[in-house]
């Protein structure tokens, strides 16, 4: 129901949002339309396999990908392992739909800045 929200919520600003149910079928998403994805927003914590672990996925299939991932809780080191495996955003919960937008900004501001 949350991402459901969030979805109509970044439509509203003009996004166009694909959503999956969980690590594997995200990975299949994004598997199957490449570059058509210009970034992907994870859950650190999803069904199956692990937002990190979708995360290094993406970044095998295509090394740019902008990524940001969210959680409940990012312990000190969970945090700066992402950090530096180059997550481009991190979401904090409870987080609001303007924070996403604020860190895709981010992330897309990012990949065209260098």
């Amino acid at each position: 129901m949350l991402s459901e929200l969030l979805k109509a919520s970044l439509e509203a600003l003009g996004y166009t949002v694909i959503t999956a149910s969980d690590g594997d079928q995200a990975l299949s998403i994004y598997e199957s339309l490449g570059e058509e994805i210009a970034m992907v927003i994870s859950d650190l914590g999803l069904p199956g396999m692990s937002g990190r672990d979708l995360f290094l996925r993406i970044r095998a299939i295509r090394p740019d990908a902008p990524v940001v991932i969210g959680s409940g809780y990012l312990d000190p080191g969970t945090r700066a392992e992402l950090i530096g495996l180059g997550v481009n955003g991190l979401l904090q919960k409870p987080y609001l739909p303007d924070d996403v937008a604020r860190a895709i900004r981010e992330a897309l501001g990012a990949m065209t800045d260098g």
